[in-house]
Parts: C-alpha cells; structure tokens; sequence
C-alpha cells in the first residue's frame, strides 16, 4: 500500500468486525477508497439508464469532456479555426455543440415540451440536477438526455462529412430520439404506463 495511515484505518476495521463477527467488505472497500477517488455528481446518469449503450458512452464522454468538437481538435493542434460548422458563429465547445447552438436547442426545447418540462436553459448542470433522485420521470429523463446528446453529436457529425447529401431535419432527430427511449423503456412496467400518456 501506499499510505502507512490506510492500514491504520483497515486494522480498525478488520479488528471491530471481527469481535462482531460481522464481516463487511464494503467497508474495507471505503477504507481503501476514501480520499483517493473524488466522486463524480453525475454518476446516477450512468446507473439505470434504459438508453443505448451507444448514447451512454457519447454521455461519459461529454461529461468527459472527450468529444472531439473542433475546440478540443484546435487545442491538440489538428485544426486551425474553432467556428461551428452547423451555425458558424460560435466556438464549437461542448456546450455549444450540445446545447446553445441554434440546431441544438429546438432539439432540446421539443424534448422537454414531450416530457411536459418547462426549461429554457440546457447545460450538463440542468440535466445532473434534473435527473438526480428517484421516479419515473428522472429515469425516463436520464435515458432522454444520453439519447438527445448521443442524436445531436452524431447529426452533427454526419453533416460535416457528408455535408453535400445530408440535410438536417429536427423533426426527424427528435422522432429517433423518442422512438429510441420508448422502444427501451416498453419492457419496464415502471415507465410503459407513462409511456402510453406521453404518446397521447
């Protein structure tokens, strides 16, 4: 090990679940974790998400801040200008790409307008705080927002290398997105019966 002060904190340990002979290997697990892995606040978006697995690792890397935008591609010295390619005004951020841009957002508005979400302002902090707790509106969300983030990069991405065929079409991205979600969440019995009034 090492630090000489875990092993401390591990003998304690051991010794008070062996008087009780209570043996807990979550508690040597936090012994050997605690201060050495800061924990992340978006953690429940991974856990028990219905989305594909697809849209789940496109999640883990926006909250990575892995995404390949032209911002990061400039940083690692592959590009020479940071403007967005589906509006061309701003620099092509994560934030920007996922949400404040112009096509970003109508995605985003008609999503929250089918789950009946009354929000004007998308960033990764809105949806970390709206999908944290319990419920079937933060379970469906969660697999909403890794689809819609999944949808919007790989529109964006399909525009720019097939940009002379490829139009975009909002209507039909959050159609996919919808179908997606519904199409995961029809086997749990905890979101079918929601499914069917937000289909209404």
């Amino acid at each position: 090990m090492k630090r000489k002060e875990d092993i401390a904190a591990i003998r304690q340990n051991w010794d008070s679940m062996i008087r009780s002979k209570n043996f807990s290997m979550t508690r040597i697990y936090h012994c050997l974790i605690q201060d050495s892995t800061p924990g992340i606040s978006w953690h429940h978006l991974m856990c028990h998400n219905i989305a594909r697995p697809r849209a789940k690792i496109t999640l883990w890397l926006c909250y990575h801040g892995r995404l390949a935008t032209k911002e990061r591609l400039y940083k690692l010295g592959l590009l020479k200008d940071t403007k967005c390619e589906l509006c061309g005004h701003d620099v092509e951020s994560i934030d920007h790409t996922i949400f404040t841009c112009k096509y970003a957002t109508v995605i985003w508005e008609a999503i929250c307008h089918w789950m009946q979400i009354n929000a004007k302002l998308f960033n990764l902090n809105w949806i970390n705080s709206w999908t944290h707790g319990k419920g079937w509106r933060k379970g469906m969300f969660k697999a909403l927002a890794a689809e819609t983030i999944h949808a919007i990069w790989t529109q964006r991405n399909y525009y720019i290398f097939h940009r002379d065929t490829y139009t975009i079409d909002s209507d039909r991205v959050v159609k996919n997105i919808i179908d997606a979600v519904v199409y995961r969440g029809w086997k749990y019995t905890i979101y079918r019966s929601k499914i069917v009034i937000l289909l209404m």
